[in-house]
């Protein structure tokens, strides 16, 4: 809080002899209280200067102009340029105050350095003599509500501010209210720096301890005319914020933030980049074209639609190049303009799902390349951001989707929220472009070059217009004999994400990791000469290059390349490069990141290891992976370990355990069902009432209910199943909310209920659970269609049948057994042997003619 002080604290003077404080604005303006210099409007004398701690000598009196706003008691001054006395301001060096939005709760560690003594002493011409009055440096908290009604007339008839604040002073008082008049015109500042208020008056019945001051930001929009004398003498650099500005300029990326330090809404963002979207690299096209519409758009923006619907995170699946990132911008614009923007940073993810979102609602989170924010705790946190309300879009390509959701006796944690259906839902996103689509991209193309490569179809626009095939060009000649470095720093750098770190790589560690993939130590040229040739431009525009070197030293690969890299199967990671990279790991979350990394890469001991050092110093989480990795080879340690974790608290712990006894030891696994279920764990609450179905129905429902109460929506639909065979009307609820989330099953069962009361909502509940992959109703919906659509009703029972629906197996068979006598035998052979009475009856028969 120093900075604001060291060049901006003024003292101020006005005819006939009233002293105050002020803030100096810009570099020759203050801001002050207006009572401070109303005795000398409107033509009398106003001087001020700027007094800095530690200066030897008084610096001199400048005159200055006045601009005043009596409703708010405030005044803006200015040097007067005119007078001669002009050239002794010496101006600030330090940036002009920002201004701060207070809110409705107190700010504690407030600061407020101003000149108490109200009296200066005069000089024999009636001006003050250069003697500095002694200042005082407070520290208080403001309370914005503790004068909430307007205030009214001062004692001494002056009209007060239309709007004040509390001031209260923790520090030394005086004993008189007097003793504190000099402080009128005083800046009071937050605990971050950013100027508040202005100090205007002193409350005499608090032991001198509360002072009031106007709120500037407040004053701003209902004071038009101050608001442009600020901007006026700022040059045009007033920046007013929001309280927690800095907090979100830490939590997102600084192009979806306003000039006020908040996010933006989807309909002002202009950087596309901030969506993903990379800028164009060809000389004479503009960075980012009018955006040319793609053939799945309105699929796109069903999908969209729905998530929101759903309470679930879209996820836009597609290799990059493909244009995805920019489609989902475009129609997520449409759809969500007045949602805010947060695009968290990757390293603050966590921090998200923890913050107040009320006043940030209704928002969109936006994570381009969730890879990014691999996290151990991912699905509790997508899982919070949702039930807070808010819309989530994510984007991730192809193959690393495929690799984060590999399967295996231990699975990344997030890859398995990706994959969870009930928190997302996934959208398939194409690179190739089809011909309609490359019609009307060549109206928005003027580069030569691409429009050839366009008209030959060469590769996918969007990763033309990133230098891609340029880029790969560049990758695959890397492998250079006489420039062995080169290949080495792009490995060390691309491995280094493959093993879990979603940091960027810091150039010390870059080059120190080269040396893995090096028969010999390299040489400080070569790595000089590495660092040089990767990070050089390969496209027409000079904008993109395989790695890019920040200002602050740490290195980037480009991810059109590592998506290339990662479809081409990438060759193993060194062991010497997992172990460096363990040791730049800082905290429990990010280890144990690698130790996924490291089990899906094969390297099972590695993992073991790194899950066993965390468990030993207590870390559940550790405990539970421990007991899904040596669960087939060592199952009496993953007993142990499940056991020890349990024991700890950990809920997954205890519904792993009961999973692996429910058969031999039912009893215990309900015990610890529910344990986990009392301790708030869905599984938990769920598996038992799984357990508790058919030995205690009404049991179960309990269970099942407090699941359903939490959100899980497959408990809704057990519990409307539970309730329905009782005949109970409180199944239809619970299939109701359970199908408005999307839960197939209850769509199908509540598609059957209502048939007969209104057969439109009963085929619509019927389309909608078909198209999420049901095949009953897959079944039911071909029955439906039967008379007015034949062609679809096939289609519909040929899909039921090929997912195994029994019924649609049989009728799928004795609809093609003349034309394909094998193939229905087959259908029929696998409907029976479920049990369907139809196939079993027809099968006979069919087999007793042949014979």
């Amino acid at each position: 809080m120093d900075s604001i002080w060291a060049d901006r604290l003024a003292e101020v003077w006005a005819f006939p002899g009233q002293a105050g404080s002020g803030v100096v604005i810009g570099t020759h303006g203050v801001l002050t209280a207006r009572h401070v210099i109303s005795g000398a409007l409107p033509s009398n004398t106003v001087l001020a200067r700027v007094v800095r701690r530690g200066h030897t000598g008084p610096p001199p009196w400048v005159p200055m102009t006045v601009s005043d706003f009596e409703d708010w008691d405030l005044a803006v001054l200015e040097v007067d340029q005119t007078n001669p006395g002009a050239e002794w301001w010496t101006p600030p060096t330090s940036d002009s105050p920002t201004l701060v939005c207070l809110g409705n709760s107190s700010e504690e560690g407030c600061e407020a350095v101003g000149f108490p003594d109200a009296s200066v002493q005069q000089g024999d011409s009636g001006r003050p003599t250069d003697l500095v009055r002694n200042t005082d440096q407070l520290h208080g908290i403001l309370l914005p509500m503790a004068q909430a009604r307007k205030p009214g007339v001062h004692e001494s008839g002056r009209i007060l501010p239309e709007e004040w604040v509390a001031f209260d002073a923790s520090t030394a008082t005086p004993s008189e209210q007097q003793g504190w008049a000099g402080m009128s015109g005083a800046g009071v500042i937050v605990s971050d720096g950013r100027l508040a208020c202005i100090i205007v008056d002193v409350e005499s019945d608090r032991e001198n301890r509360r002072l009031y001051a106007v709120p500037i930001a407040s004053a701003l929009p209902r004071c038009p005319d101050l608001a442009y004398e600020l901007i006026r003498v700022s040059s045009d650099s007033l920046i007013v914020e929001h309280r927690k500005a800095p907090t979100y300029r830490e939590l997102f990326h600084h192009a979806s933030l306003g000039q006020d330090g908040t996010p933006l809404r989807l309909r002002d963002v202009e950087n596309l980049e901030v969506f993903g979207v990379k800028p164009a690299d060809l000389p004479g096209d503009p960075a980012f074209w009018e955006y040319a519409p793609r053939d799945r758009d309105e699929y796109l923006r069903g999908q969209l639609e729905e998530a929101a619907r759903l309470n679930r995170m879209l996820l836009l699946v597609g290799d990059s190049g493909s244009g995805k990132s920019r489609s989902a911008a475009e129609i997520s614009c449409e759809i969500f303009g007045e949602f805010r923007l947060l695009r968290p940073m990757e390293e603050h993810f966590s921090r998200l799902s923890h913050m107040e979102s009320r006043e940030l609602q209704p928002a969109l989170v936006w994570m381009d390349e969730v890879g990014k924010y691999k996290h151990v705790s991912f699905s509790e946190l997508l899982t919070r951001l949702l039930h807070a309300g808010f819309a989530v879009v994510g984007t991730i390509g192809k193959e690393e989707l495929a690799i984060m959701q590999s399967e295996g006796e231990v699975r990344n944690p997030t890859g398995v929220a990706l994959a969870n259906k009930k928190l997302v839902l996934p959208c398939r996103w194409y690179r190739r472009w089809t011909p309609i689509e490359i019609g009307r991209l060549t109206g928005h193309v003027r580069n030569p070059l691409l429009l050839r490569a366009i008209a030959k179809g060469e590769d996918s626009p969007a990763a033309w217009c990133i230098a891609g095939p340029a880029l790969i060009n560049r990758f695959e000649s890397a492998d250079d004999e006489d420039h062995p470095c080169r290949a080495a720093l792009i490995r060390a750098v691309f491995d280094w994400y493959r093993t879990g770190l979603t940091i960027a790589v810091p150039q010390h560690a870059a080059t120190s990791l080269m040396q893995h993939y090096l028969s010999a130590p390299p040489s400080d040229e070569c790595i000089r000469e590495a660092i040089s040739w990767c990070t050089s431009p390969a496209g027409p525009g000079g904008r993109y290059s395989l790695l890019a070197l920040s200002g602050d030293g740490h290195i980037t690969p480009n991810e059109h390349v590592q998506d290339y890299d990662l479809r081409n199967g990438p060759p193993s990671i060194p062991d010497g490069v997992w172990r460096a990279v363990l040791k730049q790991a800082s905290d429990e979350a990010t280890i144990r990141q690698i130790g996924y990394a490291a089990f899906q890469a094969g390297k099972t001991e590695l993992a073991r290891e790194v899950f066993e050092s965390s468990a030993r110093q207590g870390k559940t989480g550790a405990m539970v992976t421990l007991g899904l990795l040596l669960k087939k080879s060592d199952p009496e340690a993953s007993m142990s370990w499940y056991e020890r974790a349990s024991k700890a608290g950990d809920v997954d712990a205890m519904v792993n355990i009961g999973v692996l006894m429910h058969r031999d030891n039912p009893e215990r696994a309900k015990e610890l069902f529910k344990e986990a279920g009392e301790a708030g764990d869905i599984d938990g609450l769920f598996d038992l009432g799984v357990m508790l179905h058919l030995e205690a129905p009404r049991a179960a429902e309990v269970w099942f209910g407090r699941a359903a109460t939490a959100g899980d929506i497959d408990a809704m639909f057990n519990l409307g199943v539970l309730l329905r065979r009782r005949n109970s009307p409180e199944a239809i609820k619970w299939y109701k909310k359970a199908s408005r989330l999307g839960q197939p099953q209850a769509m199908n069962n509540l598609g059957i209920i209502l048939y007969q009361q209104d057969r439109e909502q009963s085929l619509d509940l019927f389309k909608k659970a078909a198209n999420s992959g049901n095949p009953q109703a897959m079944f039911n919906l071909s029955i439906l269609l039967r008379r007015n659509n034949r062609e679809e009703s096939k289609q519909w029972l040929e899909r039921a049948a090929e997912l195994g629906q029994p019924r649609a197996m049989n009728d799928f068979a004795m609809m093609h057994l003349r034309e394909n006598r094998e193939l229905a035998l087959s259908f029929l052979k696998r409907s029976a042997e479920l049990g369907d009475k139809r196939a079993i009856v027809n099968l006979r028969r069919i087999l007793r003619e042949s014979d």
